[in-house]
């Protein structure tokens, strides 16, 4: 088949900040090293957003794992986050860090492979913001203590669920009138 196979996709809830080495480390030691075991194939290749920095931390980082014989390759924008001036870099265990050149269809693939990851990990951030920002909206409602508000999460199973319901559906919730029940319709569809 060709094109990204969603049902491997991953994302991370990692708590570094804005500290990208930290942030890559966290990432190795979760998906190599985790509590419990990835349903993943170990993967022949890493490709990392960053430059020989980032190269650098992730191969530290790898130090730590069972992992062997895996190639990390580093996409490292432009001066200027110029698209299409990317530089390459690659680590070997008998070169070190060294920039490669690749042939320009390989470039291509390989930055769109990375723009599909931002934008996976993207809407990731917005859904989790969405959702903690929903939830925590639900509690200015005047009437809808936080009793209530579980409640209605429980009864539909998740705020997923709850912003796909009716108003006639949210009524349904013992504790919930139509007249709150449509304050909390008009929360959830708030554009």
């Amino acid at each position: 088949s060709s094109g990204p196979l969603k049902s491997s996709f991953r994302s991370y809830n990692l708590d570094t900040g804005n500290d990208d080495y930290a942030s890559m480390r966290s990432f190795i030691e979760k998906r190599f090293n985790g509590t419990k075991p990835s349903s993943l194939l170990p993967p022949n290749l890493l490709l990392i957003d960053g430059g020989r920095g980032q190269l650098s931390s992730v191969y530290q980082a790898l130090q730590q794992t069972a992992v062997d014989k895996l190639h990390l390759l580093s996409i490292c924008k432009a001066p200027g986050r110029k698209s299409g001036e990317e530089t390459y870099y690659m680590l070997s265990l008998d070169q070190g860090v060294t920039k490669v050149e690749l042939d320009a269809d390989v470039k291509r693939m390989l930055e769109n492979l990375r723009d599909h990851a931002h934008r996976f990990a993207i809407t990731k951030q917005r859904k989790k913001f969405l959702k903690s920002s929903l939830h925590s909206n639900l509690h200015d409602i005047p009437g809808l203590g936080p009793q209530r508000v579980t409640s209605l999460i429980h009864h539909f199973g998740g705020l997923d669920s709850l912003s796909k319901a009716s108003i006639d559906q949210i009524a349904t919730v013992p504790g919930i009138s139509m007249a709150m029940a449509e304050k909390i319709y008009a929360l959830v569809h708030k554009p």
